[in-house]
């Protein structure tokens, strides 16, 4: 059987899995994501998600997932806070309004080279 990784210290990603009963091994993909750009949100977000994927390839053989996300709020793109400020800022902006979720994925199996996005 193939192995899935994950390509991320998200608490959030990895207890999705786990409730989906995916098996997995969570990996850190220590990369610096304010250097990954594009004009387009959709595709920065799943460039970062193969950044991760990158980072943690030679680390592994099997499946590796990477996925990253932001929160959107009419014309703001909201990614992780920096600070606790930065937090409380981000939920005024939120406070009271519907907001969406975008998220990238990018999933590379080590022995075939296919790629999924």
């Amino acid at each position: 059987m193939v192995k899935l990784y994950l390509a991320s210290e998200s608490r959030n990603r990895q207890q999705a899995l786990k409730l989906a009963r995916i098996p997995f091994t969570a990996i850190p993909a220590r990369i610096n994501e304010k250097v990954i750009t594009d004009a387009n949100i959709k595709r920065r977000v799943v460039k970062i998600a193969k950044a991760k994927v990158m980072a943690v390839k030679s680390k592994v053989k099997g499946l590796i997932l990477g996925a990253d996300g932001v929160n959107l709020q009419g014309k703001h793109i909201l990614e992780k806070p920096q600070n606790r400020a930065d937090a409380i800022r981000m939920l005024q902006i939120q406070s009271g309004k519907i907001c969406s979720f975008l998220t990238g994925y990018y999933l590379l199996n080590t022995f075939t080279g296919k790629t999924y996005s």
